[in-house]
């Protein structure tokens, strides 16, 4: 599985992280970023993205996989293929 950015973001190309800042805080092109990469599965902390977690749980191109009190995992409903 490729994995689009993970704790070790400062080895990240800047582009790539303000990609990601723009997913982590539901900007308002954030599907267009999640395409742009081909992601299929969005792993994600209510600590601190609460605001993304709610929109894709509104948003119909995604399903709520799993979720407690710690975060949300989300899956496209359908595939992009890379």
């Amino acid at each position: 599985m490729k994995i689009f950015l993970n704790s070790h973001a400062h080895l990240v190309p800047r582009d790539v992280w303000l990609d990601y800042l723009n997913i982590a805080s539901a900007s308002p092109n954030w599907k267009d970023k999640l395409d742009r990469y081909g992601v299929n599965t969005v792993v994600v902390d209510f600590r601190f993205r609460t605001r993304l977690i709610n929109t894709i749980k509104r948003d119909e191109d995604w399903d709520l996989k799993y979720e407690n009190n710690l975060g949300a995992v989300f899956e496209r409903k359908k595939t992009i293929l890379n």
